[in-house]
């Protein structure tokens, strides 16, 4: 059995579909795929067959594209031969997505717009003040809110509503 699976991998990493090459060996589909899985040698070598595959339609693309006079039936044969490429070797035929981003953030302007809100009429901008800050564990528990913690001695909100 091995040597029949063998000789298919080999089959068809020169010739078409996968399908056609097992039964012409004159085994089962569910045999061939079922000594793959239980061999990683052999799924290493037919994965190998599968990227053999993607060259051969690379080349087949190029001879439809030359040769069929049938436009339609050109397209078909060549979108179906280049998203096959594409899954068997998807390094070299897959899809590129390009998710790199070419800009910068800038929160200056909601910086500003931050100090505008406080400049509103009705604030007491004398309670406003520029300062650094640190983060500090919460000593009041999990569910406590702001109203429920204790702020430092001398603390006075600025966006308290008086």
């Amino acid at each position: 059995m091995r040597d029949k699976v063998l000789a298919i991998i080999h089959d068809y990493a020169e010739q078409g579909r996968i399908r056609d090459v097992i039964e012409h060996h004159g085994i089962s589909v569910d045999a061939f795929y079922g000594r793959l899985a239980a061999e990683p040698e052999l799924m290493t070598r037919y994965r190998a067959a599968q990227i053999s595959r993607a060259d051969f339609m690379a080349d087949e693309i190029i001879s439809i594209a030359d040769d069929d006079a049938n436009a339609p039936r050109a397209r078909n044969r060549i979108d179906a031969r280049k998203w096959l490429a594409g899954v068997f070797d998807r390094a070299r035929f897959g899809d590129k997505i390009d998710m790199s981003i070419n800009g910068q953030v800038s929160i200056a302007g909601a910086l500003l717009e931050a100090k505008q809100r406080g400049a509103l009429p009705g604030r007491n901008l004398g309670q406003v003040i520029e300062t650094e800050y640190e983060l500090i564990p919460s000593v009041a528990g999990e569910r406590a809110t702001d109203k429920q913690s204790d702020a430092p001695a001398g603390f006075v909100d600025p966006f308290a509503d008086d």
